[in-house]
């Protein structure tokens, strides 16, 4: 099972089938469970397998432009791609931006890699409960990192969503803040 869905979790999301959350109740006569411990180590193979495979297919690319003579790179976190996703909807949420961000510092070395986020923006249907609260405590996490910089897209692209993420995200993140959107030639 594990490696039937480790290989179709390069598409992104990957929803399981049903499972049974309680013994005795169970919609198919045969199907897994997850309510016992042994059946969450089972679960955890699965899941082990699903991330591992994106995680490392961020690593190639950042070989590729090592090799074309690129500076540096920055790891897309922001309007609704996948790491974006994952930030935004699921639990865990900053686990898997992190692991990218530590794979491809490996190729780079961390001053040669930035990360652009977007806390606000609902472009994608990207929409998050409190995002500030995660935004900031990604940005805690990043600041051990000593990342080339963190580029922060401090509006929506449509408008819905409104706050500041400047000043909290600045308060916690102490390393180079490139910030963009929401700008004019007059004001801020």
């Amino acid at each position: 099972m594990a490696v039937d869905y480790a290989d179709r979790a390069s598409s992104g999301l990957l929803i399981a089938e049903a499972i049974m959350a309680m013994e005795g109740n169970r919609v198919f006569i045969s199907g897994p469970g997850i309510h016992n411990d042994n059946q969450v180590a089972e679960w955890k193979n699965v899941t082990d397998a699903e991330l591992p495979k994106i995680i490392e297919g961020f690593r190639r690319p950042a070989e590729k432009a090592q090799a074309a003579g690129f500076d540096g790179i920055e790891v897309h976190g922001a309007n609704g791609d996948l790491l974006d996703s994952f930030l935004r909807v699921f639990g865990k949420r900053s686990r898997l931006l992190l692991k990218v961000i530590d794979v491809v510092t490996t190729v780079w070395g961390s001053d040669r890699v930035g990360v652009r986020i977007s806390p606000l923006n609902t472009y994608n249907s990207m929409r998050d409960s409190d995002p500030i609260a995660i935004y900031t405590y990604l940005a805690e996490q990043l600041k051990g990192r000593n990342l080339a910089l963190l580029h922060l897209m401090r509006t929506d692209f449509l408008g819905e969503q409104e706050a500041d993420v400047v000043t909290p995200i600045r308060a916690t993140y102490q390393g180079t803040l490139i910030t963009n959107m929401g700008y004019s030639a007059l004001a801020d």
